[in-house]
């Protein structure tokens, strides 16, 4: 799976790095596993020129002949939730997700704060006023992720952080 990181505005020159950690939650695999190199979680390290309402984006991506490319990732079946693993330093910043429904309508839900230090699971249920489906045949629809958002706050620290995410499920 790829994924294209940008930032807002004020992203510092040279920012966000993007990596993939030889990493895992314990609570996912547990402390003890085989293969464990074989495990990764994307990484990434930015920074903001000032404070403020900055972001980064995280948008699911494509290989193409001409490179990498923006392209929302479909999700199979009726979502219910959505679930991920996050890393927090403990920074005042929040998660949220961005989803589209088969009109091409946008919307946003709220993963929660970063304010953690560690691995913690952030869950979001999808709201039923979101249409999955029409009256008529096909009836199923679907959604789509079209990105994954980090926000800062104005008040918070903003020169140099790391953020990881990992296991992203839909139920």
């Amino acid at each position: 799976k790829q994924w294209i990181i940008r930032g807002s505005k004020f992203i510092t020159q040279g920012y966000p790095l993007k990596t993939y950690v030889n990493a895992y939650p314990e609570a996912v695999r547990g402390k003890f596993v085989e293969n464990a190199d074989q495990f990764n979680v994307l990484g990434v390290h930015a920074m903001f020129d000032r404070k403020g309402y900055n972001y980064l984006e995280i948008l699911p991506a494509v290989r193409t002949a001409d490179g990498i490319e923006v392209s929302p990732r479909r999700m199979e079946g009726r979502v219910d939730r959505i679930d991920l693993w996050a890393w927090g330093s403990n920074y005042s910043y929040y998660l949220e997700i961005h989803i589209q429904d088969y009109r091409g309508v946008n919307h946003v839900l709220p993963l929660g704060d970063l304010n953690f230090i560690g691995w913690r699971n952030l869950t979001v249920e999808v709201p039923g006023h979101i249409p999955q489906d029409v009256r008529y045949v096909p009836q199923f629809t679907g959604l789509s992720i079209t990105k994954i958002v980090l926000w800062t706050r104005p008040t918070e620290n903003v020169s140099g952080f790391y953020f990881y995410l990992d296991d992203l499920k839909i139920l």
